[in-house]
């Protein structure tokens, strides 16, 4: 049996709506005595309290019946209905004339086609009840297929986001374990020694973090600071690194390595083209209407010949923003003047 909390809910709605059906169904068949001044009162309205009672009990005992007919066509479930209030309702007919004539009777003049044109009016009590509870079934039917529905839609935006951040390490790693190769075989031991430092900092808290979570931009930039370390022992003075962040913004969350292909792409583009020295600058802002922006931009020779639309780093980053805020976030790029790259991300401003 389903114990879920829109289960419970469901369940405490039948009942309430049980109970006020055949409250009401009392009251319209008790106060007409009164009106009528009809004889021993009290012990008729005892004895109708005991009738609605079990009309009480029989409704429940609908319920299976009409769930197990969920999946029919909505005329069968409708003539399924119709058929157990008729039949509930002349049961309760049957049982008011057992009650009021059988047992001690009170009203010699009742008959019983009399007492059993009471189940003609009862027999709408039992097709209200029965039109509820198709409803709040109903209702609970759709709320959980919205439920799974969601959930379905989280479960596919998570796999989404985990196989993108899985994207990032195969470049990186490549790149590094070359640079740690040739480190090696040129015998510069302490740089090498540095390098695997630096790495395994840099996959340790790669893979701590969980790929749904949100970071504030002082842990974000201080992963970029550790994976600009390793870089620049491959390229010496020739990469230099700047960031740009208010004090009042280093709470601000975004996810975890959103940043790290961006600078992963002015690294490998800015500097494979040119011997030049270049600079990666990292500049963090508040926007008007809640907005942060992040501008991650380079003078390096990226910009030259840059092919139109984004590359597989870029790509990425936008779809694990799109995944995460929908039309929310935006990502831009483009060439620099007179020289460089230049890559802005506008997300949320969100604090931890």
């Amino acid at each position: 049996m389903r114990s879920t909390p829109a289960a419970q809910q469901q369940t405490r709605t039948i009942l309430i709506a049980t109970a006020g059906v055949w409250l009401l169904a009392y009251a319209a068949m008790t106060l007409g005595w009164v009106s009528a001044a009809a004889p021993h009162f009290w012990d008729g309205a005892f004895r109708r309290a005991i009738i609605c009672l079990v009309g009480a009990m029989m409704c429940l005992a609908m319920g299976p019946l009409l769930l197990r007919s969920t999946p029919w066509p909505f005329v069968r479930r409708l003539a399924l209905a119709a058929g157990l209030s008729l039949v509930g309702s002349l049961i309760f007919g049957v049982l008011d004339y057992t009650v009021y004539v059988v047992i001690l009777p009170r009203w010699p003049e009742s008959t019983f086609w009399g007492v059993m044109l009471i189940a003609r009016t009862v027999f709408w009590f039992f097709g209200a009840w029965a039109a509820i509870f198709m409803a709040v079934h109903a209702d609970l039917a759709a709320r959980e297929a919205r439920f799974k529905l969601e959930a379905a839609r989280v479960l596919a935006t998570e796999t989404q986001n985990r196989m993108l951040r899985y994207q990032i390490s195969p470049h990186f790693l490549f790149n590094t374990l070359n640079a740690l190769a040739t480190l090696v075989m040129e015998r510069q031991n302490d740089r090498a020694e540095q390098m695997i430092l630096g790495l395994s900092g840099f996959l340790r808290r790669s893979l701590e973090r969980d790929v749904r979570e949100m970071v504030t931009l002082a842990e974000e930039l201080d992963g970029e600071r550790q994976y600009v370390a390793i870089e620049q022992i491959r390229f010496g003075e020739r990469l230099s690194y700047v960031e740009r962040i208010p004090a009042e913004l280093a709470d601000a969350l975004a996810p975890n390595l959103i940043l790290q292909p961006v600078i992963e792409n002015a690294v490998k583009h800015g500097l494979s083209r040119t011997r030049e020295p270049m600079t990666i600058e990292v500049v963090v802002a508040a926007q008007a209407g809640g907005m942060l922006s992040i501008t991650v931009s380079d003078d390096g020779a990226s910009g030259a010949g840059a092919p139109p639309g984004l590359g597989v780093g870029l790509e990425n980053v936008r779809r694990r923003l799109e995944t995460h805020y929908g039309e929310r976030a935006t990502l831009t790029c483009g060439v620099r003047e007179p020289r460089g790259f230049q890559v802005r991300l506008d997300l949320p401003l969100e604090r931890a």
